[in-house]
């Protein structure tokens, strides 16, 4: 039985797809019901803590990465509503990533989506978690693998013949080798841990495959049900507004939490107390747009670094790489030469 509560919005919430797709695992490995008592925002989507505590609630250890894998597994066009449906009735692989890319909120407001093209013409999809390790998550190393494998699931649903197993890098070292070997033989992945940053990587071959389940009319009618639901999420989220608020600077250098607080109308301590109810502070939000930033302005080529640099508010350009080899484990120049 899900509980609405009008104390809960929806921060740190996500679509009640997944909640499907635990019910679904739960049966397949003949669990004892844990999911029960799941709490919904007003706008009828899951609360991503309670989910989170059902998975650790598992009394056995070793049924996590099978569950996780069968959530995966479970995913179709019907799951997360409008927006599955318009992934699975996109033009083409390419168009579908970047429909997933530009609503992600709708899947989950704490995780976004930031795509990377490379000069080869693979993309890599970034999975940026807003909160911060001075918190105790809500998001875990096992939600957002949850989150990476159900995606390549769908990906790999659209594409009519086999493909060789996709390449998913993970954050986390805290996963075993048999639990990566479990997760491999499933999900036809390949992994990798320890990594600067949690991404799935789709080679260029596959980008502009056809989508054999086009549908030319569901698409328009899905994507207009998708941005409105999107759009509804983030005029209320904190961090989307603070984004827009940094995209509307020419550059970064005098952005400061009073400035967005201003821009916000609000007190500095009220945007703090926000930003804390988010698992998130003013200064981890900042590093994350920064890390967004930069990798769509070291797309653009006709941008140097030291332009770059300033855009992004730092004082030189050794400073900016410092940083960016910190967040991605690659300077700007190499990662523009990859």
């Amino acid at each position: 039985m899900q509980k609405t509560t009008d104390t809960l919005n929806d921060s740190l919430s996500v679509h009640p797809g997944w909640g499907k797709m635990f019910q679904h695992a739960q049966k397949e490995l003949r669990l004892q019901s844990l999911f029960d008592s799941w709490r919904t925002t007003p706008s009828n989507r899951l609360y991503l803590e309670d989910l989170r505590n059902d998975l650790y609630a598992l009394t056995d250890p070793e049924l996590t990465i099978p569950f996780i894998s069968k959530c995966a597994k479970s995913v179709n066009p019907f799951t997360f509503g409008c927006f599955s449906l318009l992934f699975w009735t996109s033009p083409c692989i390419k168009t579908a990533l970047k429909n997933c890319e530009d609503y992600s909120i709708l899947m989950s407001t704490p995780i976004h989506l930031q795509s990377q093209t490379m000069d080869n013409g693979d993309i890599e999809i970034w999975f940026i978690d807003n909160e911060t390790t001075h918190h105790s998550p809500t998001v875990t190393h096992l939600g957002t693998l949850l989150y990476i494998l159900t995606l390549s699931e769908m990906l790999q649903r659209l594409i009519d013949h086999p493909v060789p197993p996709l390449a998913i890098e993970l954050v986390s070292p805290e996963f075993t080798d048999k639990q990566l070997d479990t997760i491999r033989h499933i999900s036809n992945v390949s992994l990798s841990t320890n990594k600067t940053q949690n991404k799935l990587c789709v080679p260029h071959e596959l980008l502009q495959i056809g989508n054999p389940y086009y549908d030319e009319e569901v698409y328009h009618s899905q994507l207009d049900l998708v941005r409105a639901k999107a759009s509804a999420l983030k005029k209320n989220d904190i961090i989307t507004n603070i984004f827009k608020y940094l995209d509307s600077m020419r550059d970064l250098t005098t952005v400061s939490a009073e400035t967005t607080a201003n821009y916000l109308a609000m007190s500095v301590r009220t945007l703090n107390r926000k930003l804390n109810n988010q698992n998130t502070s003013y200064r981890d939000v900042l590093t994350n747009y920064r890390i967004e930033k930069s990798l769509r302005l070291l797309s653009d080529n006709s941008l140097n670094v030291t332009e770059i640099a300033f855009q992004l508010g730092f004082g030189d350009v050794s400073s900016f790489s410092r940083a960016f080899k910190g967040w991605t484990g690659t300077t700007p120049l190499k990662l523009r030469n990859t």
